[in-house]
């Protein structure tokens, strides 16, 4: 499924994100959290991250063929099995090659706690994110929370080119949300609004220069065949 994101400073939609469900018995998508842990204690997740990023660029490939002059970005959250793994490099390369997508159209979410694990932990795995941010792939740093505050010197140091806030962050009041963007900003970051739902959030990430904004407001998680049918403009 994807769901839309815009760019508030065009006001135009600037890509999509591509989220994984699962039917359930009832036929309707699911948010597969049971699953994935599952699939992680496996150690099956680099599979399924694998599947999903070949499956969300190749749709990318037919949109940007359909509509080349809409310039959309892919955004895709990949596991710690998968961006630890040796042959992350390589993989992603070979899909970008395979659907002959250009490498500035794909933006990789980083979990926070994956990015909290590759500053502390693996240098190796953190030198295979500066030769994909060489080759013009972005990242973004997911789920950001005012309790992240503490690696925001490594985010603007190493490989992350955005901030995407936690859901959760817009419900705090003003103040607090105010703070935490301006840190971010001024560590020269550009910040993500995640889950604005609601008029009077959207009119907040405005006024405090969010760069982008996605939730149910602006377009609920749709499957591929109908992604392109959400609003080309910021449906204000």
């Amino acid at each position: 499924f994807y769901q839309p994101f815009y760019n508030l400073q065009s006001g135009r939609l600037q890509g999509f994100e591509a989220l994984a469900r699962r039917r359930g018995l009832d036929g309707r998508p699911q948010v597969p959290a049971a699953f994935f842990a599952a699939a992680e204690s496996t150690g099956s997740m680099r599979a399924i991250d694998l599947r999903i990023l070949d499956d969300a660029l190749a749709h990318l490939a037919q949109w940007l063929h359909t509509e080349p002059r809409r310039e959309l970005i892919l955004s895709v959250n990949l596991s710690w099995d998968f961006v630890d793994h040796p042959e992350f490099v390589t993989d992603v390369t070979a899909t970008l090659t395979r659907h002959q997508v250009p490498a500035d159209r794909l933006l990789v979410d980083l979990p926070t706690s994956t990015f909290r694990h590759l500053v502390t932990t693996d240098e190796d795995a953190l030198a295979r994110l500066c030769r994909l941010q060489e080759r013009e792939i972005s990242f973004c740093l997911d789920g950001f929370t005012a309790d992240d505050l503490d690696v925001l010197p490594d985010a603007a140091s190493v490989p992350v080119d955005i901030i995407k806030l936690h859901p959760r962050q817009l419900a705090t009041d003003i103040g607090p949300l105010a703070d935490l963007a301006q840190a971010v900003q001024d560590a020269g970051l550009p910040v993500v609004a995640a889950g604005v739902e609601t008029s009077r959030q959207l009119d907040l990430v405005l006024e405090l220069g969010f760069e982008w904004a996605q939730g149910f407001l602006l377009g609920e998680p749709t499957e591929a065949d109908s992604a392109l049918a959400h609003a080309a403009s910021l449906p204000l």
